[in-house]
């Protein structure tokens, strides 16, 4: 056996033996997984929140700062990058300041109408039980031929408050450790995105050296290209989805006006945020505005539910694949298989980054396909040049008589016409584009020789 053999199976029994212990303790390696994201959370959390801002500080530096890097003076040309940061998170804040001022009255009004609301429901609730409970002879032990007994009910909760009081304790302890815990991962994420933001070009530097140091100068080159294609289409699908959620959200706001559908405004503005999350988005939406609309006239919400039925058929098969999909070169198809199987694998996560990697993997593939196809071409043409491979040419073309294809048609079109015949019609170019091309590739190689 010699070495290079001896090295292929020891290699494929070593992969053999890997794969054998992750299967048997594929439950452990899970959780190792998800304690590395855990660990992780705020680095993804800040380098994405990076991406989201970069697309906003790039076009303020394209479009409102870019005097300052033309000026002589070096204070002025230092002064962009933070100048462009803080007008990023000016515009980012604004943005969420302008959904909570108008979502936080519809919230105040809506908690303040069910607190108004509440005794006179529980009420007819009480009634409705007692009654449906006495028609059926069902006992209880809580109700009695007085109604609800809310004492003896408060005083079976209070026992068990006390019972459990330990175990409550600690879940309480854990939920607000948790939520603290939250908060200073996205503090800690919040600080990584604006040095990311601040140092882009030297972290960009650095990667690029350190490729240049690894791999050789192709290798380098197509890392470079895969990237820019990433940037490019996470870019062009941030600039799509939020152009879509605008489109449903005045779609939405338009429809509720006319169908004189109460809080409008309110409900559009929370259908079109939650519309950022693809496809499934405007769903959650839909069944807050539901809830709000509810509290005011249920008639109405009934109404509401089934314009969202047919503005969301619309959004998700025509405006969400025209409008997402053209951004990032995507048929509408694609981006729906792509979002439903993101968002089987991964959830909201899989939805948000399934649609752009599939457009950087469909770029790439319509790339090789074109090469594949050129090079293809050039060697076909190459063979019709020395005429001794006509048939080779056309097992390659799929023609089933090349020798008298091409013996048959004039070389081109001056040709033809010198001959008293006409060239081929726009009709036959149509109908044999292939044929018309080689031909012209043997007459243009035939000149150059």
């Amino acid at each position: 056996m010699t070495k290079k053999k001896f090295l292929t199976y020891f290699a494929l029994a070593a992969s053999l033996i890997v794969l054998a212990i992750a299967l048997v303790n594929l439950s452990n390696i899970w959780e190792g997984i998800q304690w590395i994201f855990a660990v992780l959370s705020p680095i993804v959390v800040g380098l994405c929140l990076a991406f989201v801002l970069n697309v906003i500080m790039s076009a303020i530096e394209k479009k409102l700062l870019s005097p300052l890097e033309r000026s002589d003076k070096k204070i002025l040309r230092k002064m962009k990058r933070p100048l462009a940061i803080i007008l990023t998170l000016l515009v980012a804040f604004g943005f969420l300041a302008v959904i909570i001022s108008v979502i936080y009255p519809a919230l105040r009004e809506s908690v303040e109408l069910i607190i108004r609301e509440l005794p006179g429901f529980m009420t007819k609730l009480s009634e409705n039980v007692l009654l449906f409970l006495k028609e059926h002879n069902i006992q209880f032990e809580f109700i009695g031929e007085g109604g609800i007994n809310w004492v003896a009910i408060g005083d079976k909760i209070i026992n068990w408050l006390k019972d459990n009081a330990n175990d409550i304790l600690n879940i309480t302890t854990g939920v607000a450790g948790n939520i603290f815990g939250k908060i200073f991962d996205f503090i800690l994420a919040f600080i990584l995105a604006i040095y990311v933001l601040a140092g882009k070009e030297r972290i960009r530097d650095f990667f690029h050296n350190f490729f240049k140091a690894v791999l050789k100068p192709a290798s380098v080159h197509r890392v470079e290209r895969v990237s820019k294609l990433t940037y490019s289409a996470f870019a062009r699908f941030i600039t799509g989805q939020i152009t879509e959620a605008v489109i449903l959200a005045l779609l939405c706001a338009l429809g509720m006006l006319i169908l004189r559908i109460p809080m409008a405004s309110v409900v559009s503005v929370i259908v079109g945020v939650t519309a950022l999350i693809p496809i499934f988005g405007a769903w959650i939406g839909g069944a807050l505005g539901m809830f709000f609309i509810l509290l005011v006239d249920p008639v109405k919400a009934v109404i509401f539910i089934v314009y969202l039925l047919v503005l969301q058929q619309l959004e998700g098969n025509i405006i969400y694949p025209k409008v997402v999909g053209e951004s990032i070169g995507l048929p509408g198809i694609l981006v729906l298989c792509a979002v439903t199987v993101g968002g089987g694998a991964a959830g909201i996560p899989g939805i948000l980054f399934s649609v752009p990697i599939t457009g950087v993997v469909y770029t790439l593939l319509k790339e090789f396909i074109d090469k594949k196809r050129d090079e293809r071409n050039q060697m076909v043409a190459e063979m019709i040049s020395d005429g001794d491979h006509i048939k080779e040419v056309g097992e390659l073309l799929d023609i089933k008589d090349p020798e008298k294809l091409f013996e048959d048609a004039p070389e081109d079109e001056a040709s033809a016409e010198n001959d008293g015949e006409k060239g081929p019609t726009e009709s036959e170019k149509e109908e044999n584009p292939k044929k018309i091309f080689f031909l012209k590739k043997k007459n243009n190689t035939e000149e150059n020789d």
